[in-house]
């Protein structure tokens, strides 16, 4: 009840971001006229779209979730290159600096050991970022279709690895556009554009919804006809796919997780389609409703932490305390639950009621999980009486499935001090060891950078530089990843997905 509430008030605001973005990137009047009576433009771009995801649902289920989502996902990342590399084009490094150089003092956007008066997005959102990320780790079930429909575990893991691949052409394009929006918004050489796109701000119906527009409104003066399409057409399908995942998602867990185990008994497969797809029915009339009266009013990444933090606030402990110490017990669990739920629905309350709420949706997110955690672990060595036999739930030791194992070759102790075991075959080797170079790689920068920064006063000039070149490095490795992606992935999804049901590598529409 706590995934599917948390998961569908988290859903609420998606159409009502989409619909915006569409309404003011496409530039549609604000109303419609039929006669004498004007009908809201708003609702009606909602609406259509959330039918399109439905349809997409109700055509083929999961099956044509993963499919149409692994295509849309090929094409998006395509067009994400060619619009990251086409802004970088015409805007000039210097004009980027000179513009990034205007922020305050103390809110520097070059250097990060100057940042002690940015709100909101500092210093501890990003830790508390790096927290959620390991805390919430397979929490999240926004993606629970993805998530069971690996072969086995090593298919999750493998297809989890590629996952990291895939978003690297996304989130260059995802650190260049508003680069280059604060660039036309900031700097002199684009004062006509800077206009045009605080005119489009201006108009928005609040603080919140006019930081949503600004980055597209800024794309719209820049790009060429050609392109202004091509990132459409990539936000239409990127729309269609999440919210045809999400309703699949918390539709099937409203049946599975919430209807059926309140029945007491299963349904028969008739009627257990039939209430799988008013479940999803009744998820996008929730979300429209909700899009169509909820006023925003604050940062949406900041709204996903706080409405996640519902489930995973407590969740997190559950898993990992569950999974790996043998002394968890389950009235741990329901206490982490319960307290994760209770703070994070008391920072919702308290931001609607209380002005000048000390604590935003992160901040309020990481104090759930510092609860819940610390009751799981107090409430488990009250409660616990003997270890768990944790080989028996993992499926390890003479509890191993052979169905679920083949081995492939033996690996040398060194592959296994890197927890490559005899399931991996070459190719899998390579994407781990890889994989993990690569995020090691960076861990080390950072950490460098970090030890030198506080010791030594690097001046701008020299991050501007770092920067310059994290960008290329970022961008070649995402083109690389695209071309890999395209003619090795692409043929293999092709030819399995004839014959699905006998498929085992589903681990690319997995990491999709």
């Amino acid at each position: 009840m706590l995934a599917f509430f948390s998961g569908i008030v988290n859903f609420g605001i998606f159409p009502a971001v989409g619909a915006r973005f569409f309404i003011h990137y496409i530039g549609l009047p604000e109303a419609w006229r039929l006669g004498a009576v004007a009908v809201p433009t708003f609702p009606l771009i909602m609406l259509g779209l959330l039918l399109t995801a439905l349809y997409f649902v109700f055509a083929g289920g999961q099956v044509a979730v993963i499919v149409t989502d692994f295509a849309q996902g090929v094409f998006a990342n395509v067009v994400f290159l060619v619009l990251a590399f086409y802004l970088l084009s015409i805007v000039r490094w210097g004009q980027v600096f000179e513009a990034l150089g205007t922020a305050p003092a103390n809110q520097s956007l070059v250097n990060p050991f100057h940042t002690s008066q940015v709100r909101d997005f500092n210093f501890w959102f990003f830790l508390i970022g790096v927290l959620i990320y390991v805390y919430g780790a397979m929490s999240w079930q926004g993606t629970q279709g993805y998530n069971s429909s690996a072969r086995n575990a090593h298919e999750a893991k493998m297809g989890s690895m590629l996952s990291n691949w895939r978003n690297l052409p996304q989130n260059l394009f995802l650190l260049v556009a508003p680069v280059v929006a604060f660039t036309v918004l900031h700097h002199p050489d684009f004062a006509a554009q800077a206009a045009s796109v605080n005119a489009v701000v201006g108009g928005a119906v609040s603080e919140a919804v006019g930081n949503q527009l600004r980055v597209p409104a800024a794309l719209v003066t820049l790009l060429p006809h050609g392109l202004l399409g091509a990132f459409a057409a990539v936000m239409l399908a990127a729309f269609i796919s999440t919210h045809d995942t999400y309703l699949h998602s918390w539709g099937s867990i409203f049946v599975q997780d919430v209807l059926i185990p309140l029945r007491g008994r299963p349904l028969d497969p008739a009627r257990h389609m039939r209430a799988l797809r008013w479940a999803m029915v009744g998820v996008a009339a929730f979300i429209f409703v909700f899009s169509l009266l909820f006023r925003q009013s604050e940062y949406i990444f900041l709204f996903f932490a706080i409405t996640g933090a519902i489930f995973f606030g407590g969740s997190g402990a559950v898993l990992i305390g569950g999974l790996y110490w043998r002394r968890g017990t389950t009235p741990a669990a329901w206490t982490a639950m319960i307290a994760g739920s209770t703070v994070a629905l008391g920072g919702i309350i308290a931001q609607q009621v209380w002005d000048g709420f000390p604590f935003n949706g992160q901040v309020m997110s990481a104090i759930a999980i510092g609860t819940a955690s610390v009751l799981y672990v107090g409430v488990s060595l009250a409660t616990s009486r003997v270890p768990f036999d944790l080989d028996r739930l993992l499926h390890r030791g003479r509890y191993v499935v052979a169905s679920e194992t083949h081995v492939v070759e033996a690996p040398s102790r060194s592959l296994r001090l890197l927890f490559i075991d005899e399931q991996f075959t070459r190719g899998d080797r390579a994407i781990y060891v890889v994989t993990y170079a690569w995020i090691v790689a960076w861990v080390l920068v950072f950490a460098a950078g970090t030890g030198y920064g506080l010791t030594h006063a690097v001046p701008d000039a020299v991050w501007v530089r770092f920067w310059r070149a994290y960008l290329w490095i970022q961008g070649a490795a995402a083109v690389a990843v695209v071309v890999w992606l395209r003619w090795v992935a692409s043929p293999t999804f092709a030819a399995c997905s004839v014959t699905w049901p006998r498929w085992s590598a589903t681990r690319w529409t997995t990491a999709w």
